[in-house]
């Protein structure tokens, strides 16, 4: 039987543990640590987020009945705008921490960009 190289042994654990490792959603706590960081690593993660809860809340295909309130963010606004906000967002607003971070995200992205706001 062939040995494993010595340098292949530690890849092949940290490969284990990763597949091991139980899927969960983001929290509201994820979020704030992803936005608020800064970390290439974690700010990675708030785009990501951030660009999926765009999707979800301005995107036909993930149009809802009844149709989603119509967004108005302001000329120019950029991510780190956006971020800043989605994380005044979560600090000012409580919720219980059990639910989806990008459900979350949407919720402020819906409550401070809709055009009623």
């Amino acid at each position: 039987m062939p040995r494993t190289p010595q340098s292949a042994q530690p890849l092949a654990l940290l490969l284990a543990l990763l597949w091991l490792t139980p899927v969960e959603a983001s929290s509201r706590w994820d979020i704030l640590r992803w936005c608020s960081a800064e970390t290439a690593a974690d700010a990675g993660r708030c785009e990501g987020i951030l660009g999926a809860a765009l999707d979800l809340t301005t995107h036909a295909d993930f149009a809802a009945e009844p149709p989603t309130p119509a967004l108005c963010f302001a000329p120019g606004l950029t991510l780190l705008q956006l971020r800043a906000t989605v994380v005044a967002w979560l600090r000012d607003n409580p919720i219980a921490e059990q639910r989806s971070g990008l459900a979350l995200v949407r919720r402020a992205i819906q409550t401070e960009f809709g055009c009623s706001h």
